[in-house]
């Protein structure tokens, strides 16, 4: 079975005026169009797929701002959740944003699915494209950190999938984490102009299934962790406002967690032996839904969570 690939980009909870959140989506898409045909176009979702074609629009701002407005992608308090289908069939993709939040226990994303088998899929399965979709990620969206791999990889690599604590096939580090220290071949390294560093693992199309994969990349993320530059975003945040804190050390955060597989946004709670808390993009399920089971609302308590059908084709619905 073909591997399942996404890219996530990742920082917490950051309130900002909604035409911010329509600039910075509208430069994304800008940014994403030229790389491939599949990223020319792009469908709200519907009750059907074809219902779903009906409904193209153009990813800029004025387009994305009125989007916004409509009260089904709010979350409350200024929180968005909107996400966006390609209209293809084998060549499907899914860009997905949550973002908006007050709450400092919160992780906002950027994501995106590909396909994993077909014609398109050889295309943009590439280092060369993965880095150009990371890149446009963190140009529009001023992450912390970012990532391009496999499903599989991420799954068997890191038990909760706490953003900021592993790495992928592509991996993306926000300048203030620190310094990207010598990596070893056939690693590369590049600059994404002020805001961070693009660290690629592999020239050819990175497996779970290699063995020199999975090991190259065991030893980047025990050179990253060494130099203090893969940790919990929650965690950086919470520090912040309990300075006390050891370094690492998470504050006690109860919340219940929904079902589902574990997704592209997955993280746990704060709460270091606790329960997970997870941004549902179920790639793995009979169906793709759109969850928020990342939200504490009031603080240290429950879970907000919203699930959305979105028309799909049916190999990932």
């Amino acid at each position: 079975m073909a591997e399942k690939y996404y890219a996530g980009t990742y920082w917490p909870g950051r309130h900002e005026p909604m035409e911010a959140y329509a600039r910075r989506a509208g430069s994304f898409f800008r940014r994403l169009a030229p790389l491939d045909g599949a990223f020319s176009q792009w469908c709200e979702q519907a009750s059907s797929q074809e219902e779903a074609r009906t409904r193209r629009f153009e990813p800029d701002e004025e387009t994305l701002m009125g989007l916004f407005h409509k009260e089904k992608y709010h979350q409350g308090a200024g929180d968005i959740a909107f996400a966006a289908w390609n209209g293809m069939g084998e060549g499907n993709s899914v860009a997905s944003i949550s973002c908006g939040s007050r709450s400092r226990h919160v992780v906002d994303r950027c994501t995106l699915t590909l396909p994993p088998h077909g014609p398109v899929a050889e295309r943009l399965l590439s280092a060369s494209i993965l880095s150009q979709v990371v890149s446009a990620m963190a140009l529009s969206w001023d992450p912390e950190w970012g990532i391009a791999t496999s499903v599989t990889h991420r799954d068997n690599s890191s038990e909760f999938a706490d953003p900021g604590t592993f790495v992928g096939w592509v991996t993306y580090l926000a300048r203030h984490r620190g310094t990207v220290p010598p990596l070893p071949a056939p690693v590369r390294i590049e600059q994404i102009e002020d805001k961070g560093t693009l660290i690629v693992l592999t020239p050819e199309r990175f497996t779970a299934s290699n063995p020199e994969h999975v090991a190259l990349a065991e030893r980047v993320r025990e050179l990253l962790d060494r130099a203090g530059l893969l940790k919990p975003l929650q965690a950086q945040r919470a520090l912040e406002a309990a300075p006390g804190l050891a370094v690492g050390a998470r504050p006690n955060c109860s919340g219940s967690a929904p079902p589902g597989s574990s997704p592209p946004g997955a993280f746990r709670s704060l709460q270091a032996e606790g329960p997970r808390q997870r941004q549902h993009l179920h790639l793995d399920g009979a169906r793709f839904t759109q969850g928020r089971g990342r939200r504490p609302r009031g603080g240290a308590g429950g879970e907000h969570v919203v699930h959305q059908q979105h028309a799909l084709p049916r190999d990932i619905r």
